[in-house]
This record gives C-alpha cells, sequence and structure tokens, in this order.
C-alpha cells in the first residue's frame, strides 16, 4: 500500500517526560493537493491527526484499528500558522471494538489551530480477521 507524497504530514514523533506523544508536522514539506490555499493542508492535518491518535491507540493497546469518525473539528485559523505544528492526541482510550481519543493541533506558540474531537477508529482483532478468500 503506498499512499505518495501527499499522506506523509509526520516527520517526527517526540515522547515527553511526562511520557506523552507529540507528532510534528513541517507544512513546507507537505504537497499541495488542490490549489485552495491552507485548505489544501487541512485535508493533511486531518488524516496525520487520525494517524497520531490511531498510532497511540495502535502501540498503548497493542492492536489493529482502521479509522472510521470523526465527531467534530473546529478550526482557530486566527491564530498563526507557523511552519512547525505539532499534533497532540489526547484522551486515547479502548473500548471492545473502538479506540477513541481527541487531537489538537497548535502552532510553535502553543496556540490551537485545529481541535478534532471523538476520532474513532475501530479495531480488528483475531476474531475480526477471517482468512478467507476474497474472490469465493
Amino acid at each position: 500500500l503506498f499512499f505518495g507524497p501527499n499522506f506523509h504530514s509526520i516527520d517526527k514523533v517526540l515522547i515527553t517526560s511526562k511520557k506523552e506523544t507529540i507528532m510534528r508536522i513541517k507544512n513546507d514539506k507537505l504537497r499541495t493537493i488542490f490549489d485552495a490555499g491552507i485548505y489544501s493542508k487541512l485535508t493533511q492535518w486531518i488524516d496525520a491527526s487520525i494517524q497520531a491518535v490511531g498510532g497511540v491507540g495502535n502501540i498503548r493497546f497493542k492492536v489493529f484499528s482502521l479509522p472510521i469518525s470523526i465527531s467534530k473539528i473546529t478550526s482557530h485559523f486566527e491564530n498563526d500558522i507557523s511552519n512547525i505544528l505539532y499534533i497532540i492526541p489526547e484522551k486515547v482510550t479502548r473500548s471492545k471494538e473502538h479506540i477513541k481519543g481527541n487531537a489538537f493541533i497548535v502552532n510553535d506558540k502553543k496556540e490551537v489551530i485545529l481541535e478534532l474531537e471523538n476520532i474513532r477508529l475501530k479495531i480488528f482483532n483475531k476474531n475480526s480477521i477471517k482468512n478467507e478468500s476474497w474472490t469465493k
């Protein structure tokens, strides 16, 4: 599976002294997907935020999951959009069937640029993955 250069948004993963995981995005390294100003990067920021919550959940809970929904996205474009942005996954939890969490994208002044609430990923476990031929 190859996503191409457009969805290689996270360039570094940082672990804080409090064991928090933070992902870094360099805006000048993102590729323009379509000519729509800031909204061209918005899709990549959202994708990277989903990857951040899923990655934290997959490592923490040792499961495989894929994204299914985001309840709410709130933008704060009144704050400066710096070249370096950070994704902060928060409240990453697991139920029997899902990983859930929130993500904040902040600028280099720690001002919120984007909030993603209730990112939900479906967990696939050995009972939900079947060894079948897809061609039947």
